[in-house]
């Protein structure tokens, strides 16, 4: 009885969640199409890239607009409304990490020289070892752990990460920690099966 009252809690909550996300999506869908019909100034029903780059410029006021990631998310020249309210999800996405990247990187560049050392990158992954997993467990970092993802995201003409491998640092991180969770996992598991 109680699992059930728990288990229709849960749905409810999901539902609510899903109809307010679905709310949002249509009202960010409606502010679009107008900014759409307010930046086609030819009234071409297609957006070219100068009222694109213009109405990235409207949306996202004060900031460097990233050209060649919203250039990447095209499928031609031309932007139909279908087009642009798929890619301004995405650069508001991607626009949201940025900031985020920039603060994180930031934080752990101590030496402000634009790029992440071996030691500010153990920094790094010793702070994220735990929550860029979303687990409780916290995993330990290694100095093989570092050259590994060193490795695979340094640049070889910065010496070391810049701020745009950072992305990928982490995401390397993530995958490794992962695997050294479930290891962790297995041997846990077969100590206590010994001990039964």
């Amino acid at each position: 009885m109680a699992a059930a009252r728990a288990a229709r809690k849960r749905r409810e909550k999901y539902e609510t969640r899903a109809k307010i996300r679905r709310e949002q999506d249509e009202l960010a869908e409606a502010e679009i199409h107008q900014w759409f019909d307010k930046f086609d100034d030819d009234d071409s029903k297609y957006l070219d890239a100068g009222e694109l780059l213009n109405l990235f410029k409207f949306i996202e006021p004060g900031c460097e607009v990233d050209v060649q990631f919203i250039k990447k998310q095209l499928p031609s020249e031309e932007c139909s409304k279908d087009d642009i309210i798929r890619v301004v999800k995405q650069y508001r996405y991607y626009a949201k990490q940025q900031k985020y990247l920039d603060d994180l990187f930031a934080k752990y560049d101590v030496d402000s020289d634009g790029k992440l050392t071996e030691e500010e990158l153990f920094e790094l992954m010793k702070d994220k070892a735990r929550g860029v997993t979303g687990h409780t467990k916290q995993v330990k970092v290694t100095k093989e752990d570092v050259s590994w993802v060193m490795e695979i995201c340094k640049s070889e003409e910065a010496g070391g990460i810049p701020r745009e491998n950072l992305l990928g640092a982490i995401g390397q991180w993530h995958v490794l920690a992962e695997k050294k969770r479930d290891r962790e996992s297995m041997k846990e598991s077969s100590k206590f099966c010994e001990i039964l």
